[in-house]
């Protein structure tokens, strides 16, 4: 046999009246799997299947290339983090601020 093929196929009902055909309405749908395979004739020899790579071929340098200290990506310092995390919480507070005032007039 030839390395078999496999086709997914839709199944949906169909409207026909008179000329008109039409889809139903209703979207459920049947799909299935059909597999076909061709038979040979005896001493025929069937071609190698090609096989692609699943590993991408790259070496060191090329991972080394893209780290964040190449890529010049900065480390945030802790001290930076505790400084915009301040910041958000004030804005927040703000905004609940001018929210609350809005509310009471």
């Amino acid at each position: 046999f030839t390395n078999p093929e496999s086709q997914e196929v839709l199944i949906r009902p169909w409207h026909v009246e008179g000329l008109a055909v039409r889809p139903e309405h209703r979207m459920i749908g049947h799909t299935g799997f059909v597999m076909t395979a061709r038979i040979v004739a005896p001493g025929v020899e069937i071609p190698a299947v090609k096989r692609h790579h699943t590993k991408p071929e790259y070496s060191t340098e090329d991972v080394e290339a893209w780290t964040p200290g190449a890529t010049g990506q900065r480390h945030a310092s802790d001290k930076k983090i505790r400084k915009t995390i301040r910041q958000a919480q004030s804005r927040a507070e703000k905004s609940l601020g001018d929210n609350t005032t809005d509310d009471a007039q």
